[in-house]
């Protein structure tokens, strides 16, 4: 019985991550930045960055919103964002959203 329980406690713990994203290298350690993703065409000239994190699924922290990059950055037209997901073995995980604009 012992054992069940602890094998379910990993288990919950590991499903209740927030920062999981899908890897080429698996799940338990991600770095990883997706492409562009656009939205009006131009150039930029400033740059705003917002991120979130959690600690086992449970604690969480901050704000990884565009509209909270927009405000870190002072940026009042968004030409494209960047994303970033870090997780460490599911019990930290950090997302980032990087807003470009002018």
């Amino acid at each position: 019985m012992k054992k069940f329980m602890i094998v379910a406690l990993f288990a919950v713990f590991g499903l209740s991550g927030c920062a999981v994203l899908k890897s080429d290298v698996g799940y338990a350690f991600v770095n990883k930045t997706t492409n562009h993703e656009s939205f009006v065409a131009g150039s930029a000239t400033k740059k705003g960055t917002a991120c979130a994190t959690n600690i086992l699924g449970i604690v969480a922290e901050g704000d990884s919103s565009i509209a909270a990059a927009k405000k870190n950055g002072r940026i009042s037209t968004v030409v494209y964002t960047d994303y970033t997901v870090e997780n460490y073995a599911f019990v930290y995980g950090k997302r980032c959203t990087i807003v470009h604009g002018r």
